[in-house]
Formats: structure tokens, C-alpha cells, sequence
């Protein structure tokens, strides 16, 4: 679906700097977008995650075994949370965090255990060749958005990208808090 829309701003409204934003889910395929369809100046991806993930249902209570994300009718790699260890919105102690979390961030932290789909899923924003701004909170209770913060920035670094990079870590911000550009 975002394909036509780029096509739409570059061939009849003429846009010539286009730039894609992404909150939580979104950053994902902000960062998708320009990696696949390219010619995107800027990526600007808010408490982002660095890994596509497999989707759920409308009613979100049952997996697909399907990417949240395709290409032309093929899955974009991801990863698999399990849900089914925890309870989604209740709130947990876990040693990799400093605060309480919710059982959907350790659903999320424990798929980015499995390193070899980590790996094989990771977003590749290198070939975006936009600039890239990171925003996060460092408090975020529903899914490790700084890991993948930081996570986004060493695999750029060394892939030696040669673009701007920035990332802007607020440690007393939560998911989703309504930043907008």
C-alpha cells in the first residue's frame, strides 16, 4: 500500500524530498518503505523496534506464522514472539529491565534471544540511504525499543553508513507518549 503513495507524491503531486514516519508498529514500515521502494530522504522511526515480527489475527489472539509486513506477496523475514508464556497487559519485574514491564515486552525481549532470526530479520536501513532519526523512550514498558535503538545504530555503524544517524533517548519516557515531529 505504500508503494502507490510514494508513486502518487513523486508523479502527480511532484514531490521531490519525501520522508517516512513510523510510531511503535509503524517504524517498522516506515523503515520498510524506504528500503524497498527507495528515494526516501529521511526515515524517522519513534519507539521503533528493529525487527518486523510475526503478525496476529484481527483479533489479535491467535499468530499468523505470517510477517506483519510483505513485499509483492512474499513475507518480510521476522521474528516470533510468544505470547502464549505471559499475559499481555499485566505488568512483570524482568532482570533486563529497571522498571516493570508489561508480559508483552518480554514476549518481544525473548524473541530477540533467537539471534539467528534477529539476524535474518533485522531491517536493513542501510539500503534506505536516508538519514535516520531515532526516537525512543527509555522507560518503554512494551517492547525493549532502546535495545532496538541501540541495536540500530551498531549495525549502521558497522556497516559504516555513511548518512546522518541520530538517536534521541529520553530515559523517563514510556511507549508511545504522543511525540510528533
Amino acid at each position: 500500500m505504500f508503494e502507490p503513495a510514494v508513486k502518487y507524491l513523486r508523479d502527480v503531486k511532484k514531490i521531490a524530498h519525501i520522508s517516512t514516519y513510523g510510531q511503535s508498529m509503524g517504524s517498522v514500515f516506515a523503515a520498510l518503505t524506504a528500503q524497498y521502494i527507495g528515494g526516501i530522504e529521511n526515515v524517522i522511526m519513534v519507539f521503533s523496534t528493529h525487527v518486523p515480527f510475526e503478525g496476529t489475527t484481527k483479533n489479535k489472539k491467535n499468530m499468523t506464522g505470517h510477517s506483519v509486513a510483505a513485499w509483492r506477496g512474499r513475507d518480510i523475514p521476522f521474528v516470533k514472539p510468544d505470547f502464549g508464556k505471559v499475559k499481555m497487559s499485566k505488568y512483570y519485574r524482568h532482570s533486563a529491565a529497571k522498571y516493570k514491564v508489561m508480559g508483552m515486552w518480554t514476549a518481544f525481549y525473548d524473541a530477540y534471544q533467537d539471534k539467528t532470526a534477529e539476524k535474518e530479520a533485522f531491517l536493513l536501513l542501510e539500503k534506505t540511504g536516508a538519514r535516520i532519526l531515532l526516537i525512543v523512550g527509555g522507560a518503554d514498558e512494551a517492547w525493549p525499543a532502546e535495545y532496538s535503538v541501540n541495536a540500530i545504530r551498531t549495525y549502521l555503524e558497522n556497516k559504516h553508513y555513511e548518512k546522518e544517524v541520530r538517536a534521541i533517548v529520553n530515559p523517563n519516557v514510556s511507549h508511545l507518549t504522543g511525540m510528533m515531529l
